[in-house]
């Protein structure tokens, strides 16, 4: 009997912990005020203690209410359940919380459609996902998907295949999609030209090294062979002269002669391109290897004609698979030049031309000394009796020599002395110029799927430091494409 009265009484504790009495109510009469001051109020008529953060009832907009005799949780529901707030009864005090929001149960729906090409054919394997979110499927064999999606205001389709271009299409409300997509034109793998054909990179097993036209700098002074330079490993490009038009020496695979030559083979568009000798090369072998440098450096080398800026793909051969395409003449390497074709489309022109202007040296950017402290020195290392390096045969020590052995006399020892004082020449103005050197050029493209042309045109003018050393060159390329039918057989 004492465990029943003990269980009822701590029952209704609890019970009168959760809830109002309905005894509980308040009488307000209150117009534009806060849900503090409100809240305030109910406790001095009540006496119930309220628990709340201030912040969450600071930018609550003001409330007014008018009623007499009225239930406390009536009048609370009233007030707090419009603001988004809510109430539970604790112990004799309100703790006021800002109400759970409803999380509603997102809509999923069904998206289903057809992944064909351009010729309609049904494309099974491509992957189909939502963008930004990690989850897909895939097309079957008939091209046929499936997708669940949730989200449909920012619901973005991602259809990817290989070989196609990728294609994102934006949920519109549509359970059918349906999408097209189209061959990847962009090339997915590098070529290499050897001169007889065309092979991907990957299936190369030999030691090549491929530069692009726009990877070299061609400002007009420089040849080609100085262009190449740092640009291929392993590779070595040495001047043999300062003299302009001059050839300058190429390492492809090192010295590995001593006696023949070991200059690489150029090869332009599949022919194989010589030195221009005024001679047979076999004639060249009957004359001593300083001789046979001399020669080469200044005929020039077995591209000079060509015109740098026609140059589309530089490709080199260096490993000894090379000679299996040239024979042993590839032995010192083989560099592979693809000049510029026609492309399709309507015909376009175009001009490029560089001006290079350098100054020439002056004395007045060395340190030099001039005719009479050059006489001042002479002069004191003579009576110091020192050697000046260089011929002792001229200048000052040579003329008072001749004074000392009485060769000449007093003053006309001292009238040379001082013309030997005034004799200031400028040789790098009498010998050496300001270098100037301009070049242009002017390229016509065009054709259609049945001929391409490509014609160009190049002029040069290079005038070095030294007087004299002036070089002009005119180069020309015509290159045309057909493609024939039977009857052209």
């Amino acid at each position: 009997m004492k465990w029943n009265v003990l269980f009822l009484f701590v029952f209704c504790m609890n019970l009168s912990a959760t809830s109002f009495s309905q005894d509980v109510k308040v009488s307000l009469d209150l117009e534009q005020v806060s849900v503090k001051e409100f809240l305030k109020t109910v406790q001095q008529q009540t006496g119930i203690n309220f628990l709340y953060n201030a912040y969450l009832v600071e930018d609550v907009e003001k409330v007014s209410i008018h009623v007499q005799d009225k239930e406390l949780r009536l009048v609370l529901q009233d007030i707090l359940y419009p603001k988004g707030l809510t109430f539970v009864y604790q112990e004799g005090t309100v703790i006021i919380k800002k109400a759970e929001e409803v999380k509603k149960r997102p809509v999923q729906k069904t998206v289903v459609g057809i992944v064909q090409d351009v010729k309609k054919i049904p494309l099974a394997g491509v992957t189909v996902r939502l963008k930004g979110v990690n989850m897909g499927t895939s097309t079957d064999i008939n091209g046929r998907y499936k997708m669940y999606i949730t989200d449909t205001l920012n619901t973005v389709l991602v259809f990817s295949f290989v070989g196609m271009e990728t294609k994102e299409v934006r949920y519109r409300g549509k359970d059918t999609i349906n999408v097209t997509l189209e061959e990847d034109v962009k090339i997915v793998d590098e070529v290499v030209v050897t001169g007889y054909q065309t092979l991907k990179k990957r299936s190369q097993a030999g030691s090549i090294s491929v530069v692009k036209a726009e990877d070299l700098l061609l400002n007009g002074t420089q040849t080609l062979e100085q262009a190449l330079q740092g640009k291929i490993p392993g590779m070595m490009v040495m001047n043999r002269s300062g003299l302009t038009g001059t050839r300058q020496r190429i390492r492809v695979r090192g010295t590995s002669t001593l006696l023949g030559n070991a200059e690489p083979v150029w090869v332009v568009d599949g022919v194989i391109q010589t030195d221009p000798l005024p001679f047979e090369t076999n004639d060249l072998n009957n004359i001593d290897l300083n001789s046979q440098d001399m020669i080469r450096t200044f005929v020039g080398s077995a591209i000079s004609w060509l015109n740098p800026n026609d140059i589309e793909t530089i490709t080199v051969l260096k490993d000894a698979a090379s000679t299996a395409i040239y024979g042993t003449k590839a032995a010192n390497g083989v560099i592979v030049i693809t000049t510029k074709k026609g492309k399709i489309g309507r015909m376009s022109v175009s001009y490029s031309g560089n001006f290079s202007l350098t100054p020439r040296m002056t004395y007045s950017k060395l340190e030099l000394m001039n005719s009479k402290q050059r006489v001042d020195v002479s002069r004191e290392a003579y009576q110091r009796g020192l050697l000046l390096s260089g011929n002792q045969d001229f200048g000052y020590t040579a003329l008072a020599k001749a004074y000392r052995n009485r060769e000449i006399s007093l003053e006309k020892f001292r009238s040379e002395a001082a013309k030997l004082e005034s004799n200031n020449t400028d040789w790098f103005d009498i010998l050496f110029r300001n270098a100037f050197s301009h070049n242009h050029n002017v390229g016509i493209s065009g054709g259609t799927e049945q001929a391409t042309y490509h014609a160009s045109f190049g002029y040069s003018e290079t005038k070095n430091t030294a007087i004299g050393n002036d070089q002009v060159q005119y180069t020309g390329n015509v290159s045309v494409s057909a493609i024939c039918g039977n009857p052209c057989l």
